[in-house]
């Protein structure tokens, strides 16, 4: 009976070292498999040079206005804001008139041609924000489950969860430059996909201080 008694302990004890090894395993396994889906979702290759290109275009844009107008100007609850939502539909980016009043083609075009690359789609553009390049002010603003607790920040209500938990794996402290921060949304297996991927935009662009 008690060589019995002795067998069964024996096999509660290796049972119990499996199911410790399986589960250290498992989890192993969830980690790498969640590092993956995150290399298809943030910071993609091709994603990162689109974002670059649009850097550039926008850049030539009157951006260093709409960064002052966006995110060094309090917003309606009396906060500074801690990220601007871009849309080519803002006339600040552009002389769309002349000295003399009259339509600057030049610029209206240029108008256009922004909302045909990003507005309209072509390069698969939901969303593009611009923050302050160290965002930690903004990150605390959000929980591990992917909410929002700044309640004041307006600007914050309408963020996706997979754009809060792009902003949270970010990193940095500069406090010279602005970070351009691009959301896609495109189609993989027939299924709607969010991808992310950001630049550094340098402070140099704003210094009309």
């Amino acid at each position: 009976m008690n060589k019995k008694g002795f067998v069964f302990v024996e096999t509660i004890i290796v049972i119990a070292l499996i199911m410790t090894v399986l589960l250290m395993l498992y989890g192993s396994f969830i980690s790498i498999l969640n590092q993956e889906r995150r290399s298809t979702t943030f910071d993609d290759v091709s994603y990162i040079y689109r974002t670059f290109y649009i850097e550039d275009f926008l850049v030539s844009l009157n951006l260093e206005k709409y960064i002052t107008d966006h995110l060094e100007t309090p917003n309606s609850a009396g906060k500074m804001p801690l990220l601007a939502v871009f849309t080519c539909h803002d006339d600040s980016l552009y002389n769309l008139r002349d000295e003399n009043g009259l339509t600057n083609q030049e610029e209206v075009n240029k108008k256009d041609y922004c909302e045909s690359i990003i507005d309209g789609g072509r390069l698969e553009v939901e969303n593009i924000y611009i923050t302050r390049y160290d965002v930690k002010d903004l990150t605390e603003c959000m929980n591990t489950d992917n909410s929002v607790v700044c309640a004041s920040n307006e600007e914050l209500r309408n963020l996706s969860p997979g754009a809060i938990g792009y902003f949270r794996t970010l990193s940095g402290d500069e406090e010279d430059a602005y970070r351009l921060i691009i959301e896609y949304k495109t189609q993989i297996d027939r299924k709607e996909h969010y991808l992310y991927s950001n630049v550094k935009i340098a402070r140099r662009i704003v210094e009309d201080e």
